[in-house]
């Protein structure tokens, strides 16, 4: 059974258009957002997971997260993902993504954001591995 073998973390700064950061300064509350927040907002904030196995096959999930939005930075979601969720996720099959999600869920509390990103590069690399086929019932 394939398992996963490393966790690959990428923060990505995305800056908007001119244009785009000209209509949210001239909206109410000068974000374009009906969530009020004191600083500009220049872009998005992203971080890339790739997950790879141990056959060299990878499934890669992006998480977008906007501090006064999601209570998370890029820096910290990395940090929460390094420090700790990282160990329930090495050593596992993509395909066990619900009992590697149980972990997750039992080891540390909240930290939705990043528990997303990694059930995201999971499922991505349950489609890349393909080792099982999928029966749809309705």
């Amino acid at each position: 059974m394939t398992e996963i073998a490393k966790i690959e973390l990428t923060p990505v700064f995305v800056p908007f258009f001119k244009e785009i950061l000209e209509t949210m300064k001239g909206s109410e509350g000068g974000l374009g957002m009906v969530i009020a927040a004191e600083e500009e907002w220049n872009g998005g904030d992203f971080v890339i997971c790739r997950l790879t196995t141990d056959t060299g096959q990878s499934g890669v999930g992006e998480a977008f997260m906007w501090l006064p939005e999601t209570g998370v930075s890029p820096e910290q979601l990395v940090d929460i993902i390094t420090k700790s969720l990282g160990r329930h996720v090495i050593g596992e099959s993509p395909f066990n993504v619900e009992h590697i999600r149980h972990r997750m869920e039992m080891n540390v509390n909240r930290s939705d954001v990043a528990k997303s990103l990694i059930d995201m590069a999971c499922y991505d690399l349950m489609g890349q591995v393909g080792e099982y086929s999928w029966t749809i019932q309705h």
